[in-house]
């Protein structure tokens, strides 16, 4: 499965008393892969441009394990890399998710 979205606004929007006017797009771009029932691959990236001059690039690896319906381990790494940080960020993430409550019955 794959996606994309590009985004386009522009703007006169006051932020603690500074104007800022300017074009701001996004970009999004994800693909994700069922290697398995169970075990699934996914990568994206997202870039924002800011008045045609500002980049700021993200990318993402994300591996999921989801052992049932109510239940899933996700594991992710992002890699930003902003123009206002001094240094590429590196990121990873781990998490658990349970799902816990009543259930709708299944149409078999």
């Amino acid at each position: 499965f794959t996606s994309a979205e590009k985004v386009y606004d522009e703007n006169d929007l006051a932020l603690n008393g500074y104007i800022n006017t300017g074009r701001t797009s996004v970009l999004s771009n994800w693909l994700q892969w069922q290697l398995d029932k169970r075990w699934w691959l996914q990568t994206r990236y997202e870039l924002i441009r800011k008045n045609h001059q500002q980049e700021a690039n993200k990318y993402s690896a994300l591996c999921a394990f989801i052992p049932t319906e109510f239940s899933a381990v996700r594991l992710q790494y992002d890699n930003m890399d902003y123009p206002w940080q001094t240094e590429i960020e590196h990121r990873f993430s781990l998490q658990f998710n349970l799902t816990m409550g009543v259930h709708p019955a299944h149409n078999y």
